[in-house]
């Protein structure tokens, strides 16, 4: 059959035998190349359907560890108290964790109460628990007829501006209690309500990547932070800008420049290809001399240059 086939292919086409030969070749090598995907796709779609078992357990395995994740971090909590908790009259500012957890405080919530307490919080009034992430309103009501907070001598000495309270205005003015928000960890920004694992991370990312905040306003920049809850951060932290890394741009290549949020690909060649024109940078403002870089730009990036 092959002979037939070479002999109608030298006769018909006039070709040369071993032209033939090779063009009888390369049809059944055609067909492999081109039915062996559709085969295998075929080969391994039957095997999938015959094994749903395992893609199911599959399944109900990532979802037992997504729980089990979101139990670790207090985010899947379904109730915020205990079904039955001990109630009694209890100081905020006194109570330990294992007071709070009779309270009906989840464990989580509790040690939350504590470290804000350790990190110099204080609760002058029972509203204020509000500001602890994951204590529910219906939990807050129950609990207000039992908080019972102890009068202060006098003023609490803090590094912070003076906040009068004023829902009690005749009492004396408290100094709110801070930390250097660019020496925070997530862990200090947790306590705060609205403020979970996933956020508190994402403030302490963004701020390590601009090299520390040269200003509060810098905290409406993190994605997804309430404008409120940014306000509030801006009371409890103070700002140490001897804590902000400079990028000395004299050394500095394009590839490190880019990973700044402010400078983005473009800008960050240009600085390094103007530097290697024109030499050195001799202060800051030589920068405004790069046609692409608008002031605006400029004053953002300033607080973050170096020139040795």
């Amino acid at each position: 059959m092959i002979r037939k086939l070479i002999y109608h292919l030298i006769s018909i086409y006039a070709v040369s035998r071993s032209e033939s030969i090779g063009f009888t070749i390369l049809i059944p090598v055609l067909f492999i190349v081109i039915f062996t995907p559709l085969w295998f796709k075929y080969l391994y779609e039957a095997e999938g359907v015959a094994d749903e078992r395992y893609h199911l357990e599959f399944k109900e395995w990532i979802a037992e560890s997504e729980a089990s994740i979101q139990k670790e971090n207090g985010d899947s909590e379904p109730e915020y108290f205990d079904e039955s908790p001990k109630y009694h009259d209890f100081d905020p500012n006194l109570a330990e964790v294992a007071e709070l957890k009779a309270l009906g405080f989840k464990p989580w919530i509790a040690e939350r109460i504590v470290k804000y307490r350790n990190a110099g919080g204080r609760f002058n009034t029972p509203e204020d628990l509000s500001k602890i992430y994951g204590i529910s309103e219906e939990q807050l009501a129950l609990l207000t007829p039992y908080v019972k907070i102890a009068a202060t001598n006098g003023p609490v000495e803090k590094n912070a501006t003076a906040i009068e309270n004023k829902k009690y205005p005749e009492r004396v003015k408290v100094k709110i209690p801070v930390k250097s928000i660019n020496s925070a960890v997530a862990e200090d920004l947790i306590f705060m309500r609205g403020i979970g694992p996933v956020l508190s991370e994402r403030i302490v990312k963004y701020r390590d990547m601009l090299g520390g905040f040269s200003s509060l306003d810098q905290i409406d920049e993190v994605y997804g932070l309430d404008k409120a809850i940014a306000d509030s951060l801006k009371q409890y932290f103070y700002l140490d800008t001897a804590l902000v890394r400079k990028l000395n741009i004299n050394y500095l290549k394009a590839e490190e420049l880019r990973k700044h949020p402010y400078i983005n690909y473009k800008l960050a060649n240009a600085l390094e290809q103007y530097r290697i024109q024109h030499g050195d940078y001799a202060q800051p403002q030589d920068l405004l001399a790069i046609k692409i870089l608008d002031d605006s730009t400029f004053q953002k990036i300033l607080p973050y240059l170096k020139i040795d």
